[in-house]
C-alpha cells in the first residue's frame, strides 16, 4: 500500500521518480505540457524499477503534485486500485477510484 493522502508538494520529478519504483521499464509515465513549452514524455527507464507486486494508492483531496502524477502513473499501468479516502466533500473521486469514509490517524 502506497500513502498518497495529503502529499500536495513536490516537483514533477519526484513522482516520475516515484513512479518508476513501481512500473516496469518501457511504461509511460507522465506527460507534462505547458502553454508555452512543448509536451514531454517520460517514460520508465527500468532502473529504480523494485517492486513487481500489486499496489493499493491511498489518495485523498490534499494529494496534488508529485502525488497525483504518482497515482495517475500506477492506475494507467494497472498496478492495483487508487483509493481516495476524502476529509471533505470538496473533490468528488474521479475515474474508477473507490471512495471510502473511513477515519484515518
Amino acid at each position: 500500500m502506497l500513502d498518497l493522502r495529503g502529499v500536495g508538494r513536490g516537483q514533477p520529478s519526484e513522482g516520475i521518480k516515484l513512479a518508476e519504483v513501481f512500473v516496469p521499464k518501457g511504461t509511460l509515465v507522465a506527460k507534462l505540457l505547458g502553454a508555452h513549452r512543448p509536451e514531454r514524455l517520460f517514460s520508465s527507464d527500468g532502473v529504480l524499477h523494485a517492486w513487481d507486486r500489486p499496489i493499493a494508492v491511498l489518495t485523498d483531496n490534499g494529494t496534488a503534485g508529485a502525488g497525483e502524477i504518482v497515482a495517475a502513473a500506477l492506475k494507467d499501468a494497472g498496478r492495483g486500485p487508487v483509493v481516495e479516502s476524502r476529509r471533505s466533500a470538496a473533490r468528488p473521486c474521479s475515474g474508477s477510484c473507490r471512495s471510502t469514509r473511513a477515519a484515518f490517524s
